[in-house]
């Protein structure tokens, strides 16, 4: 039952992604597969740099295993095993006129939008803070909660089982503060801030460019991926941080494993690795005022 339903929503996707590629008539969604060490992964596909989609995804999960022991707490059951499915796409706009007609580049054809937010919510927020932030600054301050470590760690269970809950912020210079680390943080994320234009990861050693056997040497900063070839200048904290279920300097490279790397992945690998570091820094800004917003 289990493999059959997660035929279905892979099958889902590919209609999905297929229609938004025939809207779009230019790009193609490009594919990631993970997988999560407890049980279970997902496939990850997105699409930018086209003629309607400047960048989007279409994602789906599927994640079984042990219930953890605070969550058997929580719902009053004993050890059972779950499995989960969820695929989101949410946009922070929404178009009420067919996208096909953005192809033709006439502004007067092109349609409005709306923010995807409800009445009450952007209420809530006036309320809370005597202002009216655009959007984009709503979207920039929740992305900068979601990437605080203590609100990770805090609410750990329950955003393993649920949609996560942003609070509410009630000062609104700490917001506008969070808002700008949130926007950083989308800047290095879609490898677009202006520090990503140089990097101190190298790449001394010409060689075959294949990836072999990944390992990590902590005294000398370097990661390896055959027996002559490295990374350099990669520090333990990148080297072990994760997104969702994996290691992402890791995952990148065993996900290469018996094929030449392209001079594009190397570039790719250099920057990302930079990206990670100075995720790391801003993540540390955010926890000097998060402490103010959660409870």
């Amino acid at each position: 039952m289990k493999e059959q339903f997660y035929q279905y929503i892979e099958n889902l996707q590919d209609r999905i992604t297929q229609k938004l590629e025939e809207i779009d008539g230019k790009a193609k969604f490009h594919e990631d597969i993970w997988n999560r060490e407890e049980g279970g992964g997902g496939r990850t596909r997105v699409i930018e740099n086209g003629n309607v989609f400047e960048k989007g995804g279409v994602n789906i999960s599927a994640v079984h295993g042990p219930l953890a022991p605070a969550m058997q707490k929580y719902f009053n059951v004993g050890d059972v095993n779950f499995f989960g499915d969820r695929t989101y796409f949410l946009p922070l706009y929404l178009y009420s006129t067919d996208l096909k007609r953005q192809v033709s580049g006439d502004e007067t054809l092109r349609p409005e939008c709306t923010p995807n937010f409800t009445a009450e919510f952007l209420q809530a927020v006036h309320e809370a803070l005597g202002a009216e932030p655009a959007p984009e600054e709503i979207f920039y301050y929740i992305y900068a909660v979601l990437y605080s470590p203590t609100y990770r760690k805090r609410y750990e269970e329950f955003l393993k089982i649920d949609f996560p809950r942003v609070p509410m912020p009630t000062d609104y210079a700490l917001f506008k503060q969070l808002s700008e680390l949130g926007k950083e943080l989308v800047d290095l994320h879609l490898l677009k801030h202006p520090s990503l234009s140089e990097t101190d990861v190298g790449f001394p050693v010409s060689g075959s460019n294949t990836v072999e056997k990944v390992r990590y040497d902590e005294e000398n900063r370097r990661v390896y991926f055959n027996k002559e070839q490295y990374f350099g200048g990669v520090s333990k904290a990148v080297w072990e941080y994760r997104i969702g279920a994996y290691q992402v300097a890791e995952k990148y490279l065993k996900d290469r494993k018996k094929r030449e790397l392209f001079l594009e992945e190397i570039e790719h690998y250099r920057v990302v690795a930079k990206a990670i570091e100075r995720t790391i820094e801003v993540q540390g800004r955010i926890e000097e005022g998060i402490d103010r917003v959660i409870f």
